[in-house]
């Protein structure tokens, strides 16, 4: 399900249909291995609330290139437990979008999720 007001700051409508959407943010933040401090699991949310200021007009092809392109951003995910279910998780999930023609981008936390995110292209 898209959240409401994604990566960029975009809505599902101005990101055109998601359905239609080529890459598609995946929010996931996984805190469960850290080995030094704590707060990876706010990374997602903390990257996608810092898009919202990046400016969508592109000077030099004038245009606002995310309309031809279409980017959604799913609702954040809630990583199972322990962390090879987590993994689990995410590999499904970018699977999923692979299946469907889309790019994948993982917004996260820790850096363990790497395994899950780039496992399905692997296969």
């Amino acid at each position: 399900m898209p959240a409401p007001e994604g990566f960029l700051g975009l809505s599902p409508a101005d990101a055109g249909r998601p359905e239609k959407a080529r890459a598609v943010v995946v929010p996931f933040g996984l805190e469960q291995s850290v080995s030094y401090g704590g707060g990876t699991a706010k990374g997602p949310a903390a990257m996608i609330a810092a898009s919202h200021e990046v400016e969508l007009f592109d000077e030099e092809h004038w245009c606002e290139p995310f309309r031809d392109f279409g980017v959604a951003t799913l609702e954040a995910l809630e990583p199972a437990e322990p962390v090879a279910a987590a993994l689990a998780q995410l590999a499904a999930t970018v699977e999923r979008l692979l299946a469907l023609d889309k790019f994948p981008l993982v917004f996260g936390g820790e850096h363990s999720l790497t395994a899950g995110a780039i496992r399905p292209f692997l296969a």
